[in-house]
């Protein structure tokens, strides 16, 4: 499982691609997986505003 625990900035390569929608984009803490079916658990702080396309996380 890929762990994501906060946002970083942008990265010339990136090891998986996340397609969220907005509901998904909106919660610190979600388990989904990668474009290509990797399984992704998503531990980002609380209170944050939501993800936007193409941000990058750790």
């Amino acid at each position: 499982m890929l762990v994501i625990h906060r946002r970083i900035a942008p990265q010339a390569l990136w090891a998986a691609e996340l397609l969220l929608n907005f509901e998904a984009r909106s919660k610190s803490r979600l388990r989904c997986f990668s474009a290509d079916g990797e399984d992704v658990g998503l531990f980002l702080e609380r209170g944050q505003p939501p993800l936007h396309d193409g941000e990058f996380l750790q």
